[in-house]
């Protein structure tokens, strides 16, 4: 594209720019500048030209979804491999089975277009301004990249990370922690001047010993993710100042806001809103970036069971603990990580429930193509 259109440029986002990638995840790329031509859309010329490329499997490119998108495997043993070398060759290159997918790479291309249409539909899609936000926040609160790490693979191990299928998105759960430290340095007396960063970090830990960082700070984030009143409350936070927002969204979450936090609350909906899971978009407060996530009772019953993992784990007694010594019993990340099934129940701060087949087609009916649960004021108190 870059030879054809020199006005075309190729960017990174997602979580291989910024770091937060596991060995499942994929390659999200941007063309950002590419025009149609010849009658053939931006994204029928791409295809074509990929189609040429030895490296390139399995491609499909879909026009009909929000933000057109091509998917692909990269095979990374013939990246070398330029335009139109190899042609013969390529299938017996390629190779079949197990081995050749093990060097594969999953790609997703997608080409940055009309960013006022995409609001417009309810889509939020501004990949560079998300790829830079995500850096900085990752910079003041060095804490949430491990946390990330650990909670991406164990909703993969649950099949629950992919909001294509209702699970939460890699870019949902890091706002979600975002969410959850910018709430901590608001309830502590954090200097306004105090640097982001690895200063910042030792003042939230207060008490915690170093060495347990990371360990604490995941039991703190797990039991609040499967505690927090979700269901009736939203959240949002800030791109531009370190501040977040509680978005009362029913008659129960107006209540608990007006009662335990001084804040000046959006008037509340008319009717029940469609969206489990209300986490909204740092740049378009009128996009719920997790309206796909209908299994999100799901994802809250794993957060559950991680959270009592671990929590059993800080109460047995410190001679069956391992503390980079010999072990003597499973840690408490391999059992977090090595969870079978977890049984689709949740916690929502008044005891548990069960989540029947019947909430959950009604959780992919809202989960489908709905937005915000109603309308609320643009007026915010960060």
């Amino acid at each position: 594209m870059q030879r054809e259109q020199g006005g075309a440029r190729l960017e990174v986002y997602g979580s291989f720019a910024t770091g937060l990638y596991l060995p499942h995840s994929d390659v999200d790329v941007v063309v950002m500048g590419a025009q149609p031509s010849a009658g053939k859309s931006a994204l029928q010329q791409l295809a074509e030209r990929l189609k040429g490329m030895p490296w390139c499997r399995n491609m499909n490119a879909i026009e009909t979804a929000s933000v057109p998108v091509i998917k692909l495997l990269a095979d990374v043993a013939l990246l070398d491999a330029g335009d139109g070398e190899l042609e013969r060759d390529v299938d017996k290159e390629r190779g079949e089975g197990e081995e050749a997918k093990d060097r594969c790479i999953a790609v997703d291309v997608t080409l940055y277009s009309d960013k006022e249409h995409l609001q417009s539909i309810g889509v939020s899609y501004s990949p560079i301004d998300c790829r830079e936000f995500a850096v900085a926040e990752l910079q003041a609160y060095p804490a949430i990249r491990p946390l990330v790490l650990v909670l991406k693979q164990l909703l993969f191990r649950q099949q629950l990370n992919d909001s294509y299928s209702g699970g939460l998105s890699s870019h949902s759960l890091l706002l979600l922690l975002i969410f959850f430290f910018r709430l901590v340095r608001s309830c502590q007396d954090v200097p306004e001047d105090c640097a982001p960063g690895e200063e910042l970090m030792v003042l939230l830990d207060g008490d915690i010993p170093r060495s347990c960082r990371y360990g604490e700070w995941l039991l703190r984030a797990l039991q609040w993710l499967s505690e927090f009143p979700f269901d009736s409350i939203g959240i949002a936070v800030s791109r531009d100042i370190p501040g977040i927002a509680f978005l009362g969204r029913t008659e129960e979450g107006l209540a608990i806001l007006t009662n335990q936090l001084p804040l000046e609350l959006m008037p509340l909906a008319s009717r029940r809103p469609t969206d489990i899971l209300h986490l909204e978009d740092p740049f378009n407060q009128d996009i719920n970036v997790a309206k796909a996530s209908f299994r999100w009772w799901q994802v809250c019953s794993v957060f559950n069971t991680g959270w009592q993992i671990l929590h059993a784990h800080q109460e047995a007694a410190p001679h069956t603990r391992i503390f980079g010594g010999v072990s003597e019993a499973q840690s408490p990340l391999n059992a977090l990580l090595g969870l079978e099934h977890v049984p689709h129940h949740v916690a929502n701060g008044s005891g548990r429930r069960s989540v029947t087949p019947e909430d959950d087609r009604g959780s992919a009916e809202r989960g489908a193509g709905r937005r915000n649960g109603g309308r609320r004021s643009k007026e915010r108190s960060w």
